[in-house]
């Protein structure tokens, strides 16, 4: 595996699928909905407050609402990779398993600076707040985790 190659991690920057799955672990949430225009908009969000974060993402907004393609490309990927699992078979709740979010912070929270990381940590509780104040726009109540 290639991370494991000494040195190497030093060398290869973060990704935005990193920044992505890291605002998913500092959301400190066990699951969330599967709800692509809430997610859409709570990333939107994210990106109006946390530029220097979130500065790969480009929104289209003359839809029902803000757009990103890459980062539902993102997202997908994340659920290939296992780091955020769709519950079957409705696929209506995403998962955020506990052996995924310690890969999180072994392989991938240590690519940030300090300053990234506390901006991280912030745009994943702001996105957690975002989905505590919308239970009912999602038809689930969220469960989190320490």
């Amino acid at each position: 595996m290639l991370s494991s190659v000494p040195g190497l991690r030093d060398v290869l920057p973060s990704t935005p699928n990193d920044v992505v799955g890291a605002v998913f672990r500092y959301t400190r949430l066990r699951e969330i909905p599967s709800d692509t225009r809430l997610i859409q908009e709570g990333f939107y969000d994210l990106a109006k407050s946390f530029p220097e974060l979130f500065n790969f993402l480009a929104f289209r907004t003359d839809g029902i609402f803000p757009y990103s393609r890459h980062l539902a490309r993102i997202l997908g990927e994340l659920k290939n990779a296992r780091l955020l699992r769709v519950r079957n078979p409705d696929y209506d709740v995403i998962e955020l398993m506990p052996e995924a979010m310690a890969y999180v912070d072994k392989q991938i929270i240590p690519k940030f600076s300090k300053k990234e990381k506390a901006l991280l940590i912030k745009s994943g509780r702001a996105f957690a707040h975002y989905w505590v104040q919308h239970p009912k726009r999602s038809g689930m109540y969220l469960s989190s985790t320490a």
